[in-house]
This record gives C-alpha cells, structure tokens and sequence, in this order.
C-alpha cells in the first residue's frame, strides 16, 4: 500500500470520528455554546488518535476498578 493510501484512511477515520461526535451534540444536546469551530474540527480530525487512547485508557481503568469494588 501506499503512503497516500495510509494517509487519506487516517484523514477519513478522523472526519467519521468527528462526524459522529457532530451529530451527537446535535441531536442530544441543546446548547450552541460547546460547538467546535472550524479550527477545532480540523484539529480533532488529525489528532483523533490520542482521545482515542485516552478515552480507551479511562474506560478499561474504570471497568477493572469496577470490578474491583465487587
């Protein structure tokens, strides 16, 4: 595969990412103030990798912790 291939995969795994996150906030949410901008947009589209990891980060350590209070 090539570099342009690997690239546009990431881009377009960011965009669905931040698709998913727009429509989200549209139809749970009823404020317009925590909107992202443009700017903001673009930036969780390239840098969507690491509030993945956090995310997955914070989600395994509250399951096994969960478990632990059991």
């Amino acid at each position: 595969m090539s570099t342009i291939y690997y690239i546009s995969l990431y881009l377009l795994i960011g965009a669905c990412i931040q698709l998913v996150y727009d429509m989200i906030e549209k139809y749970f949410f009823e404020r317009e103030i925590s909107r992202f901008s443009e700017y903001d947009k673009l930036t969780s589209i390239i840098l969507w990798p690491f509030g993945l990891v956090i995310f997955l980060t914070s989600f395994f350590t509250a399951f096994i912790n969960r478990n632990k209070d059991d």
